[in-house]
């Protein structure tokens, strides 16, 4: 997406002032202070270790488990999990603790189980 893209976008979230994440604030700083000509900006980064994880976790459960912890170590908290593939096949979907595709986190042991039973079933 372009600046200018990025921009629409941060006029969006200023009208709707609506709660944002990590990512939108930061498009919204940067839109918010563009006029500021000898300001020094830094890079964002993600922390290492809410990249990408080796194919060693037993379960999906446990690799979700692995994400909070490190989360927290963050100083973050992980409230929901998106669960399904990437264009959101179980979305609207009736199983318990599934809404719009994101597991409520004090349900997620139980949607993990039922997704990945689905899963299963298909094949």
């Amino acid at each position: 997406m372009s600046i200018r893209g990025l921009y629409t976008v941060a006029k969006g979230m200023i009208a709707a002032g609506i709660p944002i994440k990590c990512l939108e604030a930061s498009v919204l700083a940067l839109y918010l202070t563009n006029y500021i000509s000898n300001m020094d900006r830094f890079r964002i980064s993600r922390k290492h270790d809410l990249g990408g994880k080796p194919l060693r976790f037993e379960s999906l459960l446990s690799l979700i488990r692995e994400y909070e912890r490190c989360y927290i170590n963050n100083h973050h908290q992980l409230e929901r999990v998106k669960i399904g593939s990437a264009e959101g096949s179980r979305v609207g979907s009736s199983k318990p603790g599934i809404e719009d595709g994101v597991v409520r986190w004090n349900e997620v042991g139980r949607a993990v189980d039922a997704y990945l039973r689905d899963i299963r079933n298909r094949t």
